[in-house]
């Protein structure tokens, strides 16, 4: 160490007094304590302890090696002691009975003393332990009562906001506040949520049907092409109808000539007159079916009722397809008045109200999610691709100044009425488990 006590101790305690008060932390403290109490009593090696057991500081050293061996030394067999030390206590091998690895005389000297520090307001700080090689007298132990009060104090003042006593279980009180804690967690109210896959599709779009049963023989619109109103949409495969209009346009003018004929004839025979009438009637007849062809021939040209964007999935798939009259070939929509269309399982389906918020990720930008709130959610669950039975959900965008194109496609996230974490955890497991037991 440094060097031997003086011959007036007054002098020296008032002077580490005084250095106690000026230390600026906790840390510069431990080093004073284990290092300049030696000017009052001499000693080999010190070590303070908290009031817990761990190791604050090491007399010779102001950092020391946590994991080295004299250090787990000391945790295993020392630091049990400075957590139940309540007064002064000389301390010798002996005092540890029978224990086969203590092996004391292999880490500190034979006489050692365990100082008690403690705070008037914040209770034991700590502990401080001296070894040396020999034994200790009352002088010294009287000395070191002094300047343990002094220690005390000083380190209670690093310490203010610890006003109650110790307590000496805490690994249990920190286990019981976790669980506390946890099931206060638990029971904090959050969103119930669901996703669902979504698409961005027109709000009524007008729907052009098949105008008779037949073939479609050409679509000259694309996917999301802006249609005026006029503008052709789609042929009709119309040979069968031209073919019928030729021969009844053939069987007029035959008709047409018989009753020229016949009406000459009539002048002169009697018998000609029956005829006559029948075959006007005929030729009445054929010239109807003639418009009624026509008109057939002229609605096979559909042309669009409005202007519009066109939505259809591939022209070229139509092209050929014997379709059924009144059947959806194309539909036109407003590419202004579009909304949110979600798909969600029944496994999924949680209780949604009107105007439930919507949040819509797009594929193509997921960063910039779209904002909607829930307009109607169908009553029963339609069959979709792959078997799966969905209930069809939309929703109006919120944003009037957005208007996302027609066909995009995405994951909306669905927010539900508040309930506890740990039903947001369970939910799911529960649902399973009943589906599973029949409960």
């Amino acid at each position: 160490m440094a060097v031997a006590p003086p011959t007036n101790p007054l002098v020296v305690i008032f002077d580490l007094g005084k250095r106690v008060r000026n230390a600026l932390t906790a840390d510069e403290l431990g080093f004073i304590i284990v290092n300049e109490t030696y000017k009052i009593v001499q000693y080999r090696q010190a070590v303070l302890f908290d009031n817990v057991g761990s190791i604050k500081a090491i007399s010779g050293t102001s950092n020391f090696e946590k994991n080295s061996p004299f250090i787990h030394w000391l945790k295993r067999h020392l630091s049990p002691l400075a957590k139940d030390l309540a007064d002064p206590k000389e301390i010798k091998a002996e005092d540890f009975g029978n224990i086969p690895d203590l092996a004391w005389e292999d880490w500190l000297p034979e006489f050692g003393y365990f100082l008690p520090l403690v705070s008037p307001l914040n209770g034991q700080m700590g502990g401080l332990f001296l070894s040396r090689d020999k034994n200790w007298n009352s002088d010294e132990k009287d000395m070191l009562g002094i300047v343990a009060e002094i220690y005390g104090h000083s380190w209670g003042a690093f310490n203010k906001s610890r006003i109650l006593p110790p307590i000496k279980n805490t690994r249990t009180l920190v286990k019981i506040s976790m669980v506390i804690g946890l099931l206060l967690i638990l029971l904090i109210p959050v969103p119930l949520t669901v996703l669902a896959p979504s698409e961005i599709v027109a709000v009524n779009p007008s729907i052009i049907r098949a105008p008779i049963e037949g073939v479609v023989e050409k679509i000259l619109v694309k996917p999301n092409q802006v249609v005026s109103k006029g503008e052709i949409l789609f042929f009709m495969d119309s040979l069968s109808q031209r073919n019928d209009l030729d021969i009844a346009q053939k069987v007029f003018m035959s008709l047409k000539v018989r009753y020229a004929q016949l009406a000459r004839q009539a002048l002169s025979d009697l018998t000609s007159r029956k005829f006559l009438s029948e075959t006007l009637g005929q030729l009445k007849e054929q010239e109807i079916r003639i418009e009624n062809l026509k008109q057939l021939i002229k609605r096979m040209k559909v042309l669009a009722p409005k202007g519009g964007s066109v939505i259809i999935d591939d022209p070229s798939s139509w092209e050929g397809r014997p379709v059924n009259l009144g059947e959806r070939i194309v539909s036109l929509a407003d590419q202004n008045l579009v909304e949110v269309e979600s798909w969600l399982s029944v496994a999924d389906v949680i209780d949604l109200k009107k105007g439930a918020s919507v949040r819509l990720y797009l594929n193509s930008d997921p960063l910039a999610p779209i904002s909607a709130s829930l307009r109607t959610i169908s009553y029963e669950a339609q069959q979709r691709p792959g078997d799966i039975f969905a209930h069809r959900i939309r929703a109006k965008i919120l944003n009037t100044n957005l208007t996302p194109r027609l066909g995009l496609r995405g994951t909306a996230r669905i927010v539900g009425k508040d309930v506890s974490i740990i039903y947001w955890i369970l939910r799911r497991p529960i649902s399973a488990f009943r589906q599973f037991f029949g409960l």
